[in-house]
């Protein structure tokens, strides 16, 4: 089974998304009891009624930095709808915590260009602020710019600490020899941070690079020490791509909740159901009119897993090379170049 590359941006938004609101609590997961419903407590589609001036105004009282993090946990888009008018609102709009917000905001919708613009207002007036660091790496590396991702990470040494940027570069590894390098630098810090966001983040490049370097059980044992510590939906993903790749349906499947809303589990959980040999039709009607219609109006922010959709399960490769085209002009990364060589190859 072919599997295309994870939704989002880096593994470095696993800290990156967190960092904006408070601490997550560890918590126990496991292969065997994780069934994704609590990651999903507020999750919907775009396709879904709202009206984002009760949203905003509702009786949910969370700030916009605990909001992020609520969306990095359920992949809920009208979170982002919801953080983004209350950073409006904010009296200090202008001060670098209302900016950050804006930049994660802009970079969770694809507006990478205005995410690093934001960060740059940031870092005018905070150049040691370690959040707006780690977020242009990973902005950086998602836009291609190798170069301005690295000198974010030599940044990130100062501003958070030597073993953060030892995991921003590392992330950045890219040839075989570089990840096995990176990898075995990875492995030999013996100090964990205190902080679970930050252990989740180095656990989720670990298992990243683990996987890239053939040490499957390794990499599988990292995402879940990352779930326990941060229950971020990229991880999910990440961890079902490898589940999948061993033909490891069943448990792939624990990993998404029955009528799953989130498209990037949706579209695994999916493969995963074909994989078992079930039926999918409904379902995959659903996800087809979804994509659909975030097509007819120039969505594109989960272009990964919709060009996954049409090239893997609903088999329209035309279509999966348009979606994956669009895809790589946002985002420059490693994994969606490989993802339009095949969609290309499947014309």
């Amino acid at each position: 089974m072919t599997i295309s590359p994870t939704f989002c941006a880096s593994a470095a938004l696993v800290l990156a998304c967190c960092l904006m609101g408070r601490p997550v609590l560890a918590h126990d997961v496991s292969a065997h009891s994780t069934q994704g419903h609590t990651l999903h407590e507020h999750a919907q589609t775009r396709s879904q009624t709202r009206s984002p001036a009760t949203s905003g105004t509702g009786t949910d009282a969370r700030t916009p930095g605990e909001l992020i993090q609520a969306h990095s946990r359920t992949g809920d888009d009208s979170l982002l709808e919801i953080a983004r008018l209350r950073v409006e609102k904010n009296a200090r709009v202008g001060s670098p915590a209302s900016l950050l917000h804006q930049a994660w905001i802009a970079q969770a919708e694809h507006r990478f260009a205005d995410a690093r613009e934001l960060l740059a207002e940031v870092l005018e007036q905070q150049p040691g602020n370690g959040q707006a660091w780690l977020l242009e790496a990973s902005v950086a590396q998602v836009a291609g710019q190798r170069s301005a991702a690295r000198r974010a990470c030599a940044h990130v040494a100062g501003s958070v600490s030597p073993d953060a940027a030892m995991t921003c570069f590392a992330r950045l590894a890219d040839t075989p020899a570089e990840k096995k390098a990176a990898y075995a630098r990875l492995r030999a810090l013996d100090a964990w941070d205190a902080d679970p966001r930050l252990r989740a983040w180095r656990w989720s490049v670990r298992a990243d690079l683990a996987r890239d370097v053939g040490e499957l059980d390794a990499a599988e044992s990292d995402f879940y020490r990352s779930l326990a510590a941060v229950p971020a939906v990229q991880t999910r993903a990440s961890l079902m791509d490898l589940l999948l790749e061993q033909q490891r349906c069943d448990e792939a499947l624990q990993l998404s909740a029955q009528n799953e809303p989130v498209p990037a589990l949706a579209v695994r959980r999916l493969l995963a159901q074909q994989c078992r040999g079930e039926e999918t039709g409904e379902r995959e009607a659903a996800l087809h009119a979804l994509f659909q219609h975030w097509i007819a109006a120039g969505d594109y922010r989960h272009a990964r897993e919709m060009a996954m959709f049409y090239l893997d399960i609903r088999r329209d490769p035309e279509l999966a090379f348009q979606v994956a085209s669009k895809n790589a002009r946002l985002q420059r990364e490693p994994e969606d170049l490989a993802l339009l060589r095949r969609a290309a190859q499947a014309i």
